[in-house]
């Protein structure tokens, strides 16, 4: 099994705040989804795991709003892989894809679900590089972010991003 072990994280995580993740990539707001990338990526990830803090939330619409913003700048390769329904025996395979993927230069915005209704998330989470909170404004309760931070682990993370709705 491949395994990618978490590095330390700076103490400054930060809590951004994401554009309608249902508005287009067009002016504004294609800058504040640029400008979220560039915070996320400056902690220097190959793969980065998006978690949804409450149950039933999913991050995939972030991550493809994430992916576009991205390429629009053409630095590297950023591909979204979606784990949200990934079961126990699919972990292993997930971790080898993403792993391979960032290993030769790509970034992988990796979804997962909330850990706090599918277990799998957990090791899928502590296998990427770094992980960020997605924050459904008005669906989460602090106990359930908090819940599921500390499912995961708080070193994984670099910081959350809140979101507007499902």
């Amino acid at each position: 099994m491949m395994s990618i072990e978490p590095r330390a994280r700076p103490s400054d995580t930060f809590a951004v705040s994401a554009p309608d993740v249902a508005s287009s990539n067009t002016g504004a707001d294609a800058e504040e989804w640029s400008q979220l990338w560039f915070t996320l990526e400056r902690h220097g990830w190959g793969s980065l795991a998006l978690i949804p803090a409450a149950p039933g939330a999913s991050a995939r619409a972030l991550a493809e709003r994430l992916a576009h913003a991205a390429r629009a700048y053409q630095t590297t390769a950023v591909e979204v892989f979606d784990a949200e329904h990934a079961a126990p025996e699919d972990v292993q395979a997930v971790v080898a894809a993403v792993g391979g993927r960032a290993a030769v230069g790509e970034r992988v915005l990796l979804v997962v679900a909330s850990p706090l209704i599918r277990a799998s998330a957990i090791p899928l989470a502590r296998a990427a590089d770094a992980a960020a909170l997605v924050v459904p404004l008005g669906e989460v309760g602090a106990a359930d972010a908090r819940r599921t931070v500390g499912a995961v682990g708080h070193p994984h993370f670099v910081g959350s991003v809140t979101v507007r709705g499902r």
